[in-house]
C-alpha cells in the first residue's frame, strides 16, 4: 500500500512539474489548484479533505479558510466586516 501511495504522489509531481508554466500564469485560480494538487495530496496522506464522514464542522479533520492576503487586506478580514456589519 505504502508503495501504491508513493506512486500516487510521484505522479501527482509528474503533473504539476508538466504542466507548471500553465499553473505560473495570473489567471490560473488557487482554487483549481488546491482541488487538483492539495487535496489529493493530503488525501493520499489520509485525511478526510472533503469530510466524506460527514461530521460536524468543528470535528473536521480540515477546515477550509477564507483568509488571503491581497493587497494588505485579507479576504477574511473582509469578509469579517461584511458579517459583522450584517450581524
Amino acid at each position: 500500500m505504502k508503495t501504491d501511495i508513493n506512486h500516487q504522489v510521484v505522479a501527482l509531481v509528474e503533473r504539476f512539474d508538466r504542466n507548471l508554466e500553465a499553473y505560473k500564469r495570473p489567471g490560473y485560480k488557487e482554487v483549481s489548484l488546491r482541488r487538483k494538487f492539495i487535496d489529493p495530496f493530503f488525501e493520499l496522506l489520509g485525511w478526510d479533505v472533503s469530510n466524506t464522514q460527514g461530521w460536524a464542522e468543528q470535528y473536521e479533520e480540515v477546515i477550509h479558510e477564507d483568509a488571503i492576503k491581497m493587497g494588505g487586506v485579507t479576504k477574511r478580514s473582509r469578509l469579517q466586516e461584511i458579517r459583522d456589519s450584517v450581524a
